[in-house]
C-alpha cells in the first residue's frame, strides 16, 4: 500500500508535471514563433506584387443544426449535461483484462481501500491517485485545492472504509457531503463520481472492531439518497460482489479486499457505465 508519506511525494511529482510542461512547452512554441515570423517575411517580400485578397469574402460560420421544421437541435459536439443519479455494475464478477484505460484519461481517484491498490497494481497512474494508510474523508478534504490544481475531467471518490473505524455512518456521510460540496466549488465543471464502498467478507464483519458491513452498508446507502442533491453520480459496485450480505468468499484473501484479478472488471465497468 501506498505509505502517508506517498501523497506528499505524489504532489511534488505533479507540481513538476505542471510546470515542466510548462517551461519545455513555452521553449517550443518560442522557437516555432521565430521561424513563422522568418518564414512569414520570406513569403510577404514575394507577394508584393500579388493583389489582395477579396475583402467580402469571409469564413463561413458554424450554422445552427435543425431538424426538418427548422428546429434547433443540439449536436452530438455539445457538452454533456452533468450527470446525476444512481448507476450500477452488472454480470458477475470476472477476471478480464483492463482494457478501458481512455475513460479515465484525465482522472483523479480518491480513496481509501480500493484506491490505495490501484498504483500498486499499475492500472492507474500514481500521479492521478489520492490515497494513503487510512484515508478518511476529512483528511482528503485538505488536498482539495491540490486536486484543483490538475483541473481533472472526473473525480471518483471511494470513501468509508477508513471513516468507519473511528466514526459513525452519519458523521462520515456528513463529511463525505462536505467534501464533495468543495470539490464541486473548486471544480465546478468537474464530473464527480462516488463509487460505493465494497463489501467484507462474513469473518472480518464478526471480526471485534467499529467496521462491518451493516455501517458499510448505511453509509453506501446516505451517500446514495444525496447523489442527486449534490449533483454527482453514484455507482454502486458493492452489490455484485455479495453473496447474502457480504462479499463471495471467491472474491477476497484478506475479507476487506477484492482480489487484484477483480479490479479490472471494476473499472472496465465503471468506464461502460459513464461513456
Amino acid at each position: 500500500m501506498s505509505s502517508e508519506n506517498g501523497i506528499k511525494i505524489n504532489k511534488n511529482q505533479r507540481r513538476w508535471h505542471k510546470y515542466g510542461k510548462l517551461i519545455i512547452g513555452l521553449a517550443i512554441a518560442a522557437a516555432a514563433a521565430i521561424v513563422a515570423i522568418c518564414v512569414g517575411v520570406s513569403v510577404a517580400g514575394g507577394k508584393k506584387d500579388q493583389h489582395t485578397a477579396d475583402a467580402g469574402t469571409t469564413e463561413s460560420a458554424s450554422q445552427p443544426v435543425t431538424d426538418e421544421n427548422g428546429n434547433a437541435v443540439e449536436s452530438e459536439s455539445s457538452s454533456e449535461a452533468t450527470a446525476e443519479g444512481t448507476l450500477a455494475l452488472s454480470g458477475e464478477p470476472s477476471k478480464e483484462e483492463f482494457t478501458q484505460a481512455d475513460a479515465f484519461k484525465n482522472s483523479v481517484f480518491m480513496g481509501d481501500v480500493f484506491v490505495n491498490e490501484l498504483s500498486k497494481y499499475g492500472l492507474i497512474d500514481e500521479y492521478y491517485i489520492w490515497s494513503s494508510n487510512y484515508f478518511t474523508t476529512d483528511k482528503a478534504d485538505e488536498y482539495v485545492s491540490d486536486v484543483a490544481e490538475l483541473k481533472p475531467e472526473k473525480v471518483f471518490l471511494m470513501f468509508g472504509f477508513d471513516d468507519s473505524a473511528s466514526r459513525k455512518a452519519g458523521e462520515t456521510v456528513g463529511l463525505y457531503e462536505k467534501l464533495i460540496k468543495d470539490l464541486k466549488e473548486a471544480l465546478p465543471e468537474t464530473k464527480v463520481y462516488m463509487i460505493s464502498e465494497l463489501p467484507v467478507s462474513k469473518e472480518f464483519d464478526e471480526e471485534e472492531g467499529e467496521i462491518t458491513q451493516a455501517v458499510l452498508d448505511e453509509v453506501n446507502s446516505g451517500m446514495e439518497k444525496k447523489a442527486s442533491d449534490l449533483g454527482v453520480t453514484y455507482i454502486d459496485a458493492a452489490t455484485v460482489f455479495k453473496s447474502g450480505d457480504n462479499i463471495g468468499a471467491d472474491y477476497t484473501s484478506d475479507g476487506y479486499h477484492i482480489k487484484e484479478e477483480y479490479y479490472p472488471f471494476v473499472l472496465n465497468g465503471i468506464a461502460k457505465l459513464i461513456k
